[in-house]
């Protein structure tokens, strides 16, 4: 069976049960999960990961190999400076405002793989574009959820339909949600039905982008949502 007739969560579990056992933590197997790793020739069997496979060994041992490869060669750390230096500058690319880029640079970040240049950030690296790409993202969801909260939470609410039921069936809102869905469609190869269910989660849920993209692509279930039927909107009236 070849990669391409997978689902996305069983590529990603086999591809996170690859990392695990060449050495990765969880949560760095949780992150290279969704990177490009041909996995032809692998499937699961009854649901389970073929870690007796001999392709599954071998793609084992080579990451393996290049992991302890990728250790050795970038062994410098890093300055606390230059982590902010880089983390800021990724920020301000993102959109936000010099006063918002000096406040977040020090909340958590992973730049694994960025460096400092002859002193000048890599705002060229695949790595820092990536990066940018996926926290002007982020913004765009936050901005999101502040649209649903100013306009539909609790007695804001002014329509019979849920607060969720508002924001995607009001014609007030409609379109604007159906908008942001329709980017989460085309960046993840989404259904319609997965779309919503992705921005219900981080909505509602207040789930941020980063982490939807690692727990929701991954999760099998998520898969039901891309035959399913939409999220059933309550019309009742507010009591």
């Amino acid at each position: 069976m070849s990669d391409k007739k997978l689902t996305q969560a069983e590529i990603y579990k086999i591809r996170y049960h690859i990392y695990r056992k060449a050495g990765y933590s969880a949560t760095e197997a949780r992150k290279l999960r969704s990177r490009k790793l041909d996995i032809e020739g692998l499937k699961l069997e009854n649901g389970k990961v073929p870690f007796e496979n001999k392709s599954f060994k071998k793609l084992v041992e080579n990451i393996d190999s290049n992991k302890v490869y990728s250790s050795k060669a970038g062994n410098k750390k890093l300055s606390q400076a230059e982590i902010y230096k880089i983390r800021y500058h990724i920020y301000r690319k993102a959109g936000y405002s010099a006063a918002e880029a000096r406040k977040l640079r020090s909340r958590k970040l992973d730049i694994e793989g960025l460096s400092l240049e002859n002193g000048e950030v890599p705002s060229k690296n695949k790595t820092f574009k990536k990066l940018v790409e996926n926290i002007d993202y982020n913004k765009k969801i936050d901005n999101f959820r502040d649209y649903y909260y100013k306009n539909v939470d609790g007695d804001k609410n002014d329509t019979v339909y849920s607060s969720w039921g508002a924001i995607t069936h009001d014609k007030r809102y409609k379109d604007k949600t159906a908008r942001v869905v329709k980017k989460l469609q085309e960046r993840h190869n989404l259904s319609i039905n997965q779309g919503y269910y992705m921005l219900y989660m981080m909505t509602t849920h207040n789930m941020s982008y980063q982490t939807a993209v690692s727990e929701l692509l991954s999760n099998e279930q998520f898969e039901m949502y891309r035959k399913s039927k939409s999220l059933k909107t309550n019309r009742k009236r507010k009591i």
